[in-house]
């Protein structure tokens, strides 16, 4: 055989589920818009040697959309934040800010805890 000779070339993508070229999978769910989503607020004070966080956590985004959603957030508060495997952190307590905020976008609001 003859180097750089095509042999065999796949046409069409494989499917994520079950990893055939052609099948016949139902397509995934479209992600769910915000009025389908609620946002958990609470207040943790424990293992951050005394200092305040608000977390946001039970929303359901792609990892560019949860960077996105953290920068408008802490731009929202004026304070600093990360975002950490599904959880928001933002710095101080801004549950009532938060809500507020979040509603306006169009989140149903939670708030855990005391």
């Amino acid at each position: 055989m003859r180097p750089g000779k095509l042999v065999y070339q796949e046409f069409g993508e494989r499917c994520p589920s079950c990893g055939l070229i052609h099948c016949t999978c139902s397509p995934p769910a479209p992600p769910p818009t915000p009025a389908q989503q609620t946002a958990r607020l609470l207040l943790e004070r424990k293992g951050r040697g005394g200092k305040t966080v608000t977390l946001i956590q039970g929303l359901v985004h792609t990892e560019n959309e949860f960077k996105t959603l953290t920068q408008k957030v802490k731009q929202h508060c004026g304070s600093g934040g990360a975002y950490k495997e599904g959880t928001i952190e933002i710095q101080g307590d801004h549950r009532d800010r938060l809500a507020i905020y979040l509603q306006s976008l169009g989140y149903r609001i939670r708030k855990v805890g005391g």
